[in-house]
């Protein structure tokens, strides 16, 4: 995983060893090259996969819930304070 940091005034990169290296490499040197566009669409790929993940943990938790229910309860367990605040002003 590539993380940004601040050395000495310049924004760079850091892998977080959690890669084979040529995997690592890879990454670092595909990222810089990545378009705007690409990343937000990868940001949001994984937003969209941890609300996945967050759903089939409320599912699992409570089997004969509806959709709406698991949804509520999902809203419930993961949203932030701030979040919820701004649905309730919406």
């Amino acid at each position: 995983m590539l993380v940004q940091a601040r050395e000495s005034g310049v924004q760079s990169l850091r892998v977080v060893r959690d890669k084979c290296p040529e995997i690592e490499q890879l990454l670092i040197e595909r990222y810089p090259q990545m378009t705007l566009s690409e990343k937000l669409r990868m940001v949001a790929q994984m937003a969209e996969t941890i609300r996945q993940l967050q759903l089939a943990e409320i599912r699992l938790r409570y089997p004969r819930a509806d959709e709406r229910v698991t949804v509520s309860k999902a809203v419930q367990t993961y949203a932030s304070p701030r979040a919820a605040v701004c649905r309730a002003v919406r």
